[in-house]
């Protein structure tokens, strides 16, 4: 198995426990994955790839240099 490299999101804030900075991702495959250090919340991101209106929150992107 390969090393998965995890990265800490500053400023984020745990949908589950709503502990700040706690956040990690990573990605499996080009699929965005989410947990909490803190709680152990996870989670895999919705595909970029399903339609969004206008109105609807854009999400957060993440350009690893």
């Amino acid at each position: 198995m390969s090393d998965v490299k995890k990265q800490f999101i500053a400023g984020a804030e745990c949908p589950a426990c709503h502990a700040m900075d706690q956040v990690r991702m990573w990605y499996v495959d080009g699929v965005p994955h989410c947990e909490c250090a803190a709680c152990g919340y996870t989670d895999r991101l919705e595909s970029e790839s399903q339609p969004r209106s206008d109105d609807d929150p854009q999400p957060l992107r993440i350009i690893d240099g």
